[in-house]
């Protein structure tokens, strides 16, 4: 049989670079590349290389940052008797030392092989890897037995039996005997009666995606089931590789009760004669459902209709012409129809000519309603979307119907045709009618450049440090802030988190999750972290600003930061009214205490929403789901008059890390913030009311002559737009902006002390400049430097009074018209959202990546270590939460899913969960919720 690898990176790792660069070379070399993408936790590899039957894993992550990853996934394989399988990093070959018993004892050897891409490389790690495991494993059987569901390791080695190909067989002579015997057991027992649902249709249209909110749905409403999946991909035709790319788009696959597996097809129907064998396999197994995918492409294209109970075509409406209908066999045999994509403009106009073909077809007469009609308008990559849930639901109908079985379901009353067969449903972000909201800035800033200039060389602004803290556990941070409070009054603080807080992991014992623990950032689990991290520290001194550089988890870290915020205000009123700290706080007062923090607390959240889907395609939560959290904030902000917070900071350091110019970071960040504009407007929500001011937050590299005017031109385009498009205050005109330094790839560093006159002259505009409290904690003149921070703020302050020379002022005019160029291709595609559908901003990021080469990260302080007595601390303290909050935490995550399901404000909601439930429970119950983002390729 082929070749079988598997591509990822480990977990916590979103360097697509190396990856694709294997996964090409292995396609080109003929193997069956299985690719899971980026940030894969080791129980995902491993339970695929099981199910898959693969030969060889190949992780991109670098070593030895990630050491103790490559040794837990070595570990799952030895105990689930994958001994054989070989991990490959990208210019290297693990193998498992002999005799090992525990994680410890396990050693890497490493055998050097030519450098990375090469097709020598490829060409030995395929000689190296397992070329046929299915003879070995057969010839230790004398007799076929059918494993139950959960043996997926013999599960996998009879699909691969079936598939195997003839010429294959030939390979051992017992091959061909177990095949024939294994057919046989599988005709004598075909007495149970199990769903067989096959999806089939064109490239592209969603078959992969559909499937999987299909899963999601069946395990909401019978959680016990067991599902198959098999999903078929054409083999290509040059060189004999194949990319099984739809694991890639599927996130409910990977529990327990669900068994995935990728065939490859040398031509489309060369499977469909063992189909019914793989059925049968998994019905006797003891699977519950059993999901078919299959190409739809050609005359072939229905033959699936032939082997399952009820067949689901689906397609885009993008067919061209009625006549084009015609020649669609499935729109005859299938039993559902799905119209997926449903965003797009003249997808109801599709949706009514395939009703009308269908009428036709299947001779339906005109009383009948259109709602009634097995056809539907579904947007597969969007969370909870109507569509899918009434396809669903329809699913569940002939089931019932075949097999007389009751099949209930949670859905059942809470979908509402209309919303599920008009399109309008998908604008959930930007109405059609302002889809040019980026075109009207840019006619708006071509029409006035001579007045934009002298308004921006007008601007001043009085420049402060904002100290960056990076500690690894709370304890660690709350010490820091304890010697800032002795001996700095620089109260701009920005907070940076590690790899478990931004993606959602509590601190925990699991081998991959716990080597990241506390690394390059803080770990929080709970809000009772946030507590003892300010535990002394004045939250609401009038010059302090907290700044949290989140991710997608921001809401909910945004919640845990408040709770902590509203205790030490609980706390002060308890102190000054002589009561204990656990005295019962009646509502009134407590009410009081909220709308006085509220008032009183300054700062602003970095929500980088687009960021990693635009720059690695990847991601934690659907897009929707994102803004839909945004949205609910805004109206949080707006309900309780939170005006000196700002919820909604736009930061781009993440494109400059990326390695993108000046122009490009300027362009995309202030379009995101153009975009948050456009949304609140849609949402009906008051600006004016919802923080004082936006700030934008860039990741700039030292020496670059561009990053000198950064501000000067993002301030041009912002302030202009502001002031004649959307008529704001002069708080939003205000261009408030800070600099993050880069750590550039050859080693050199950020910003430091020594070199004040340089940066004041360079960035005396921003209203922050970050510095890195952790150099300073590590100089053994803790007190000097101290002192010349004081010195560099006064610095800061002086040279921002200063005006910009004509020449900067002509720099900055030709960079503000490059970064007008970016809008302006941006608004062709149709806005930020449409323009990130067709990968223009990835294409862009990518390309300049290339040529300047990638930033190897932001300069958070010095890397710290964290020990081993850290790391359980962090556990022990998270687990007390958790046993702590046993009774309620169930309570308040049900009633955190019911919000999420009735469209009620989900952080209003999150402000009374995160009292009871820890991050990695919340981000567990949005996943099971099926707003996990959709990867691809």
């Amino acid at each position: 049989m082929k070749v079988r690898f598997i591509t990822a990176t480990a977990l916590f790792d979103h360097d697509a670079t190396a990856v694709h660069t294997i996964r090409k070379a292995l396609l080109k070399q003929g193997a069956e590349v299985i690719h899971l993408g980026l940030s894969r936790a080791a129980h995902d590899i491993v339970k695929t290389v099981l199910e898959e039957d693969a030969h060889a894993v190949v992780l991109t992550s670098p070593l030895p940052a990630y050491r103790d990853f490559y040794v837990c996934v070595l570990e799952q394989f030895k105990r689930n008797g994958l001994a054989d399988v070989k991990l490959y990093n990208m210019t290297s070959v693990l193998t498992l030392e002999k005799g090992g018993k525990h994680a410890e004892e396990l050693q890497l050897h490493v055998d050097p092989l030519p450098q990375s891409g090469d097709d020598n490389m490829v060409a030995q790690m395929i000689e190296h890897s397992q070329q046929s495991t299915i003879a070995a494993f057969f010839g230790k059987n004398n007799e076929i037995t059918v494993p139950k569901r959960d043996h997926r390791l013999a599960l996998a080695k009879y699909v691969s039996l079936l598939t195997c190909a003839y010429d294959e067989l030939g390979e051992n002579p017992q091959l061909p005997r177990a095949r024939a015997q294994l057919q046989e057991r599988l005709q004598e027992h075909t007495e149970r009666k199990v769903p067989v649902i096959g999806i089939t249709g064109g490239g592209g249209a969603g078959k992969s995606c559909l499937i999987d909110e299909i899963v999601q749905r069946i395990h909401a409403d019978f959680p016990s089931a067991y599902i198959a999946v098999v999903a078929m991909d054409p083999r290509k035709r040059k060189g004999g590789g194949a990319v099984l790319e739809d694991r890639i788009r599927m996130n409910n696959i990977y529990g327990e009760h669900v068994f995935m597996r990728s065939l490859a097809t040398p031509h489309l129907n060369c499977l469909y004669d063992v189909l019914p064998d793989i059925g049968n396999l998994f019905k006797i197994a003891g699977y519950d459902f059993v999901l078919m995918e299959t190409p739809g492409i050609g005359q072939s294209e229905s033959d699936i209709a032939d082997i399952v109970d009820i067949a689901v075509y689906i397609m885009t409406g993008d067919y061209a012409t009625y006549s084009q209908l015609e020649k669609i066999n499935m729109l005859d045999f299938a039993s559902i129809i799905a119209v997926n994509k449903f965003a797009y403009k003249g997808c109801e106009d599709a949706l009514n000519q395939i009703r009308q073909y269908f009428r036709s077809s299947h001779n339906i007469s005109g009383d009948v309603a259109d709602e009634t009609l097995p056809i539907f308008g579904t947007l597969a990559n969007k969370f909870n979307d109507p569509g899918v849930n009434l396809l669903y639901l329809h699913l569940l109908k002939l089931l019932r119907y075949k097999f007389g079985v009751v099949y209930t379901s949670r859905y059942e009353g809470k979908v509402k045709a209309e919303d599920a067969f008009s399109s309008h449903r998908a604008d959930t972000i930007i109405p059609y009618d302002r889809l040019n909201y980026l075109g009207e800035v840019v006619k708006t800033v071509r029409d006035r450049p001579c007045q934009t200039d002298a308004e921006s060389s007008q601007a001043q602004t009085k420049t402060s440090l904002c100290l960056s803290l990076a500690s690894p556990t709370p304890q660690c941070t709350k010490q820091q802030l304890q010697w800032l409070e002795e001996h700095v009054r620089c109260r701009n603080l920005l907070l940076y988190f590690d790899p478990l807080t931004i993606y959602g992991f509590d601190a925990q014992q699991q081998a991959d999750v716990y080597h990241k623990l506390g690394h390059g950032g803080l770990n929080i689990a709970t809000w009772e972290d946030f507590k003892t991290v300010f535990s002394g520290f004045d939250l609401f001194a009038p010059a302090t600003n907290i700044f949290l550089n989140c991710q997608e988890l921001s809401p909910v870290l945004l919640a845990m930061f408040l709770h902590a915020a509203m205790d030490q205000q609980r706390e002060r009123y308890c102190q000054n009214n002589n009561l204990p700290d656990d005295a019962l706080i009646p509502p009134e007062i407590f009410s009081k205490i909220r709308a006085q923090t509220f008032a009183q607390l300054q700062g602003a959240l970095l929500w980088n929403l687009p960021g990693e889907m635009v720059v690695e395609n990847d991601g934690m939560f659907s897009f929707d789901f994102n803004w839909r959290l945004l949205g609910d904030i805004l109206q949080y902000w707006q309900q309780y008059h939170i005006n000196r917070f700002s919820p909604s900071g736009i930061s781009g350091y993440w494109l400059a890390e990326a390695g993108v110019s000046a122009v490009t970071q300027i362009a995309f960040t202030l379009a995101n913030g153009f975009t948050l504009l456009e949304y609140c407007r849609k949402c009906g929500i008051s600006l004016a009311e919802v923080g004082g001011y936006l700030p934008f937050f860039f990741g700039v590299v030292p020496g670059e002559t561009a990053y000198s005017v950064l501000g000067s031109v993002a301030r041009r385009v912002w302030a202009e737009a502001l002031l004649s498009r959307y008529g704001l205050s002069k708080a939003w005109q205000d261009f408030q902006y800070g600099v993050m330094p880069v750590a550039v790839a050859d080693g050199g560093s950020g910003f430091s002390l020594e070199r004040d006159n340089t940066l004041a002259s360079l960035y005396g505009d921003a209203a922050f400049l970050c510095y890195p409290l952790g150099k300073i904690l590590s100089s053994d003149e803790s007190n000097q430097e101290a002192e010349s921070l004081v010195r560099l703020q006064q610095h800061l302050s002086d040279a921002s009074q200063t005006s910009p020379s004509a020449a900067v002022n002509d720099l900055a005019t030709q960079l503000a018209t490059d970064v007008l160029q970016h809008l302006e291709e941006m608004d062709r595609r149709g806005g930020v959202i449409r323009a990130m559908e067709y990968h223009y901003q990835r294409y862009i990021i990518q390309n300049e990546a290339c040529k300047r080469g990638r930033a190897s990260g932001v300069e958070t302080g010095l890397e710290q270590s964290v020990s081993a007595q850290e790391r359980q601390q962090r556990i022990e303290e998270t687990e007390k939460f958790i046993r702590k909050n046993e009774i309620t935490a169930p309570e308040a995550l049900k009633k955190l899913r019911l919000a999420i399901e009735q469209g009620d404000n989900i952080f209003a909601e999150l402000m009374s969960t995160v009292k009871y439930c820890t991050l990695g429970q919340i981000t567990q119950l949005f996943r099971e919720m099926g707003a996990a983002y959709r990867r691809g390729v």
